[in-house]
């Protein structure tokens, strides 16, 4: 079998997978079976493939980093920080339309897979007072969620991609800072254009949370309660940018306070800390994440061991089309299909990475590039779960949901072409 249709068919395995809804682990061990079994010596390298993966440091960082993101975002959620959040957001905003973008974006420090489902009743209700119809409030739910993600450095695709090409995951968020603005302004100025958002009282209301706004002004209560809630993510941040500190290390420290926080220092404080413990911390690692990053990095390997990387590389260069256009098209394309940022980056960094030469000034901002152009591909497919789930809350249809996108996608697009284009102009010599 010719390495050409090897890939097809471990990408045709991915695919389904994707549509079937299995476990991604599942799905990337049984794509990188195929790729071995199409190989010319396959136990060898079956066992090389599996030897590589339990050694790859890579693979142990990751694990921890996603299995910590995991733990952080159930504790935000099950102590309450997350529901201050929003109840301080809404008293120091008091505009709906900011709210309305505001909300699925705080919600999307979660990172849970179809997590689009928690902030919809949100911004029902916010949205549906500043004057939006059903069309405008799918369209924010689904974009200032995930516009985010194209530099949000506790994103699990970002952990995952900063591993894979040996750059810190605050790499991403420096190369990506600037589409991501764009993403955001200009989304908030088309979805919400015409509508006037000013509010003295309003009343959101879920079945797990209860959130009630005063026509008071915001006090430096508000702002305090909001920094409180947020202190851990806020930790976590810090910890990297300015002390340099390791992810794992960084998040562990996250977890601390989230699991610590709010809990009064009395005689009971032990027993309260234990508690959470059990009913907060423990039921936070999912442990089926290990199965899906093991999938991912076995997936690298056999790429990598089965040669394909190298022809895949090779054939690139010798279509001939500008390297920029096969940056954007392939991952782009790649998320498109499968609907997962994840498997994106999985399948495509490996492909790339070795056309791209590290000491290269341009190295961080063309893996940052292309990782922009796998999230960026993700988002607009109905594989995608949040997608899915956002067109049925919302009962609109997709078409419907991309028309008031289609200008905030192409803006954002813009700026990151014209981005990477000025920095290779200037810095290619």
């Amino acid at each position: 079998m010719t390495w050409f249709a090897a890939l097809a068919l471990s990408l045709l395995i991915i695919i389904i997978g994707v549509y079937r809804k299995l476990n991604m682990g599942l799905v990337m061990l049984a794509a990188a079976l195929a790729l071995l079994a199409s190989s010319g010596d396959a136990w060898p390298t079956l066992l090389r493939t599996v030897q590589s993966t339990l050694t790859d440091r890579s693979a142990r960082v990751l694990l921890i980093c996603v299995l910590l993101i995991g733990v952080l975002g159930n504790l935000l959620k099950q102590t309450g920080a997350l529901q201050s959040m929003i109840y301080h957001l809404e008293r120091l905003v008091g505009d709906l339309r900011l709210l309305t973008a505001a909300l699925p974006a705080l919600i999307g420090i979660l990172t849970v897979p179809g997590g689009a489902i928690f902030s919809a009743p949100l911004v029902e209700q916010a949205g549906g007072k500043a004057g939006l119809d059903a069309v405008r409030q799918a369209a924010a739910n689904l974009w200032f969620r995930h516009a985010l993600y194209f530099a949000y450095p506790l994103f699990p695709s970002v952990i995952i991609a900063s591993e894979l090409s040996g750059l810190g995951a605050l790499t991403f968020l420096r190369y990506n800072l600037f589409p991501t603005t764009v993403a955001l302004a200009a989304a908030y100025g088309l979805i919400f254009h015409g509508v006037s958002g000013k509010t003295g009282n309003t009343a959101f209301e879920n079945t797990a949370l209860t959130i009630n706004s005063t026509a008071e002004r915001t006090s430096s209560r508000d702002l305090a309660g909001f920094l409180i809630s947020v202190a851990p993510l806020l930790l976590v941040l810090l910890l990297v940018l300015l002390f340099n500190l390791s992810f794992p290390l960084a998040l562990a420290a996250g977890c601390i306070l989230a699991l610590a926080g709010g809990i009064p220092l009395t005689r009971g404080f032990a027993a309260v800390l234990w508690d959470r413990i059990k009913k907060m911390l423990l039921p936070g690692l999912k442990l089926d994440l290990v199965l899906v990053v093991g999938g991912i990095i076995f997936f690298k390997q056999a790429l990598e061991q089965t040669g394909i990387t190298g022809q895949m590389a090779g054939a690139m260069v010798n279509l001939g089309l500008p390297f920029l256009l096969l940056m954007f098209v392939f991952p782009a394309l790649t998320g498109l299909l499968t609907g997962d940022n994840a498997a994106a980056v999985a399948i495509e960094f490996p492909l790339f990475l070795p056309l791209l030469a590290r000491e290269s000034a341009l190295y961080p901002a063309y893996v940052s590039f292309i990782y922009f152009s796998s999230a960026f591909g993700h988002i607009f497919t109905p594989v995608h779960p949040c997608m899915s789930i956002n067109n049925a809350y919302f009962k609109v249809k997709p078409a419907g949901v991309l028309r008031p996108l289609l200008w905030p996608a192409a803006a954002t697009l813009l700026a990151a072409w014209l981005q990477i284009v000025i920095m290779t102009l200037l810095w290619a010599n």
